[in-house]
């Protein structure tokens, strides 16, 4: 905190006000706006009034101090050096760490409307509802450890959940030990090391499999849950659309905010049964 606080000296100063006569903030005071709009993402107009400085302020300071965070907080966002619980248990057996991808809806816009759009199909969620929605995706990876090992970067909603995950760390996670194992959900059934799921299983064993790997994804889900506390991230989202790196750089501070809140929690109970079981005399 104490770098973050040095970095927040380069706006102004502690000073209440600049040389021209305009009100500024104090390091503090800067702090709590960038999170309370990460946290609450009320309008850029509501803060103004809050703060007590123009809008325009407003606007030209969120970007920087989310850029101060992202560099101070995203190396809390990590695998660690050394992977050693992993499920001993099959079907998942060698499993360290869960994948999934998660849309940051936006706000429509009216170019959204019209066919010629260009940005109409690459941003196009389709949510399984009659309501037409775009939307930004984001991959996260979750550790055994409860904690975000990776938030990818921002990509168009069309963008393939196997390139975002190519272009991730999880690849070099997963090359560590080649009896490593990830989970993921049918887009992620194809990549090496990772424990496919049965597409419309037949048996009552692959039924089972199924049921066993959803349980488990189930934690996955739970974390993306987190991440919507956070509005900036449940949207929708009303910056620019085409300013992903902001977009990434927002979801990697939430991540690591939320692995500081929860550094030592556990994954959940329920995966207890996944490991090894007690060897008993007889055995």
């Amino acid at each position: 905190m104490n770098l973050i606080s040095n970095d927040l000296n380069s706006f102004h100063g502690v000073k209440a006000i600049s040389s021209n006569g305009k009100k500024l903030l104090s390091k503090a005071n800067l702090l709590v706006l960038v999170l309370n709009w990460i946290k609450e993402y009320p309008s850029q107009r509501s803060l103004a009034v809050s703060f007590g400085i123009p809008s325009t302020t407003i606007e030209d300071y969120l970007p920087r101090l989310v850029d101060i965070l992202h560099e101070h907080l995203q190396s809390f966002v990590s695998p660690p050096l050394r992977i050693q619980r992993t499920i001993l248990r099959p079907p998942l057996t060698g499993v360290c760490l869960f994948v999934d991808s998660y849309p940051v809806p936006l706000v429509n816009r009216p170019d959204f409307g019209k066919k010629e759009s260009k940005d109409r199909s690459k941003y196009y969620w389709y949510a399984g509802g009659k309501v037409n929605k775009w939307a930004i995706k984001v991959q996260t990876t979750l550790g055994l450890d409860g904690q975000y090992w990776d938030s990818s970067k921002a990509v168009p909603y069309a963008h393939s959940d196997q390139q975002l995950y190519k272009d991730s760390k999880v690849p070099s996670i997963l090359a560590r030990d080649e009896k490593l194992k990830g989970v993921g959900d049918l887009h992620y059934s194809k990549q090496t090391q990772f424990v496919p799921k049965v597409n419309r299983p037949k048996t009552q064993v692959l039924k089972k499999r199924n049921k066993e790997i959803e349980k488990v994804r189930a934690v996955v889900e739970h974390s993306i849950a987190k991440l919507k506390d956070y509005k900036i991230v449940k949207g929708p989202y009303r910056g620019d659309r085409k300013n992903l790196v902001l977009v990434e750089k927002i979801t990697r501070v939430v991540c690591a905010i939320i692995n500081l809140e929860h550094e030592k929690h556990p994954i959940q109970g329920n995966l207890r049964k996944w490991k090894r079981p007690r060897m008993t005399k007889a055995d």
